[in-house]
């Protein structure tokens, strides 16, 4: 299979986008007729089938009613959306076969997490009224409306364009019915579901004391930039004593021409913004203190603390209600995806496809690196891109490429079991075997001595004790992968 895919490649990309663009042409010239009897109707009056959806969700092995399926033409909405803002933001069209379904199938999880949590909140009474949806509907419109009016010239355009402002106000309802509801249940489960106490919020930042510190401190400073130390001493001594402040100073010395009329004040910064020495004498003055000189590339700085947002103790971070926030926010939405992942699991939910593609992608997610698994799904997958030993000329556009992308992910890791077995079967024709006897937990810690030795020991001898150590746990991590792979 391996052989054939890698001599037939082109021919297979080739193929795909053929289909998908006879695809496009069918679809604009046919209309589809059905004679199959419709089974339910949606909210807005439409006539839905099973067969029109990707997939329906099933609890302990049977069939859920609607709305707990996903119908293709909500995939295709939020896929169209996706790719128009991928291209906006990044000025690239997606790949109409090959990217088209993996994000098709990173939409379908969403929907399928949405559906499920909309169940939770049907069994426990916690679905909004539909007062409360068209109040918060309103409430946002109102204010799109207001916006849109504050540029007259902008506003008169679209009064133009659609004729009026309850044209508009009624494309504005339409498009926000689904995605306030479903961001008013969501809040509704997770509320119930991950209460947040200080508690847990205090527990989370002890652990993450750290990363926190570095993501949400920051400083106001004003800085005067000179090109010698010299002058930087003179004039902070002049500032000191009174004889000039610290603006005229800035104005009338500074380097920095981008802040020096603005009082040398550069804001507010955060750790990762600057050098390091300008970043320590900052987040390590006190307000109102002059700091330097301070070199760094640029030359040498004053720099004066106007404001601070330093956490010295995880407590600190109860001082400022923003960072607090989004603590509590980060640490109920991990309690949140918790409990989602074992609601699934517990209340037995499940996915009967009627999308065979994309169940093949979904198959082909959860298959990750086993390579059995995608063995199977490749075997699964020529019964259907195969005639006899050629490529079908009838077959799918989607299917190829799905193909394509299990074969080419069994390529991969293929090569790297290549790559471990020759790293096992080179290094271990001259590790030292009483260094491997020691096992990786010992060789780690040994490696973190030498190399903290190494800082100030530079010699040949002790370069060659690090390489061996090195080597020594090359060999065996490649043979923790080999046996995982059970070779």
């Amino acid at each position: 299979m391996n052989n054939w895919f890698k001599k037939h490649e082109r021919l297979i990309t080739i193929i795909v986008i053929a289909g998908f663009l006879a695809g496009i042409v069918w679809w604009s010239v046919a209309t589809y007729v059905s004679s199959r009897t419709p089974v339910t109707t949606s909210q807005n009056g439409n006539t839905l089938r099973k067969e029109d959806s990707v997939l329906v969700i099933t609890k302990e092995g049977i069939e859920l009613d609607y709305p707990y399926w996903i119908m293709k033409s909500e995939v295709d909405n939020i896929t169209q959306q996706q790719a128009q803002i991928y291209q906006q933001y990044y000025g690239q069209q997606l790949d109409p076969v090959f990217d088209y379904l993996t994000l098709d199938n990173q939409v379908v999880d969403l929907l399928f997490d949405e559906k499920i949590v909309r169940y939770y909140a049907e069994q426990n009474d916690l679905l909004p009224s539909d007062e409360e949806v068209n109040n918060q509907i309103n409430a946002l419109v109102d204010q799109y409306i207001s916006q849109y009016k504050s540029d007259e010239s902008n506003w008169n355009n679209m009064l133009q364009y659609y004729g009026s402002e309850q044209n508009i106000r009624n494309i504005l309802i339409s498009g926000l019915q689904q995605t306030v509801e479903t961001d008013l249940i969501n809040t509704a489960v997770k509320d119930a579901v991950a209460p947040t106490s200080r508690e847990d919020a205090l527990a989370y930042i002890e652990q993450n004391f750290e990363s926190i510190k570095n993501d949400y401190e920051e400083v106001r400073v004003q800085h005067i930039l000179f090109s010698d130390e010299a002058t930087a001493n003179s004039i902070k001594e002049k500032i000191e004593t009174g004889e000039i402040t610290f603006e005229d100073a800035a104005s009338l010395y500074s380097k920095d021409t981008s802040n020096a009329t603005n009082s040398g004040e550069i804001g507010w910064i955060k750790h990762g913004q600057y050098e390091k020495s300008f970043e320590d004498a900052a987040f390590n003055g006190q307000v109102g203190e002059i700091i330097g000189p301070v070199q760094t590339s640029e030359g040498f700085h004053l720099i004066r603390v106007l404001d601070r947002k330093i956490f010295e103790k995880p407590e600190d971070i109860f001082l400022y209600d923003d960072v607090y926030a989004e603590v509590e926010s980060t640490v109920q939405g991990q309690k949140y995806d918790n409990w989602l992942s074992n609601y699934k699991e517990s209340e037995n939910f499940g996915r009967n496809y009627y999308d065979t593609k994309l169940m093949y992608m979904y198959e082909l997610t959860k298959a990750g690196t086993d390579v059995e698994r995608l063995e199977e799904l490749a075997k699964e997958l020529e019964s259907i891109v195969f005639e006899g030993n050629e490529i079908s000329m009838e077959v799918d556009s989607d299917y190829l490429a799905v193909y394509t992308m299990v074969v080419s992910q069994l390529m991969g890791l293929y090569n790297e079991q290549t790559t471990s077995i020759n790293q096992y079967l080179s290094l271990s024709e001259f590790v030292d075997p009483a260094i491997v006897s020691l096992g990786l937990d010992a060789i780690n810690n040994k490696l973190e001595e030498l190399n903290a030795q190494s800082t100030t020991d530079e010699s040949t001898s002790l370069s060659s004790e690090i390489s061996k150590y090195q080597d020594a746990k090359s060999y065996l991590s490649s043979k923790e992968s080999l046996e995982a792979l059970g070779v």
